[in-house]
């Protein structure tokens, strides 16, 4: 399994990175088990 790593960055505050981050995270797929 190949695992993929993403980076939000910005230098200014306030610019939606926690949001984009969140949105990502709850979008991304799982494994299924077994």
């Amino acid at each position: 399994m190949t695992a993929k790593v993403f980076t939000v960055e910005n230098r200014k505050g306030g610019v939606g990175k926690t949001t984009t981050a969140v949105t990502l995270a709850a979008g991304a797929p799982t494994p299924a088990p077994g």
